[in-house]
């Protein structure tokens, strides 16, 4: 089931690809490839400080409404999507 489709999807996946391609972010302050993200524990790390979950579930200090109904099987649909070499162990239930 996807919830994230859309306008949606296309802004968490910017938000992740700016993230991940900002050195800044990095110790050795080097850019990272989506393709580097191989465990769903990367993937939700990745999701949280990029800001995924608050665009997803809404943060009023941010002024972001989330999506509605939006539960983390969503966001596992959409982060598997985003990094395809990403293994995700838990199972999710709509």
């Amino acid at each position: 089931m996807a919830k994230i489709v859309g306008k949606d999807f296309e802004a968490i996946k910017a938000m992740v690809e700016t993230f991940m391609s900002n050195g800044d972010n990095w110790t050795d302050g080097q850019p990272k490839a989506l393709s580097l993200v191989t465990t769903g524990s990367q993937a939700w790390d990745l999701a949280h400080r990029a800001g995924v979950t608050s665009y997803c579930y809404g943060d009023t200090s941010k002024d972001l409404p989330g999506i509605p109904d939006c539960v983390d099987a969503h966001i596992k649909t959409a982060l598997a999507a985003i990094f395809p070499n990403a293994v995700f162990a838990d199972k999710y239930s709509y």
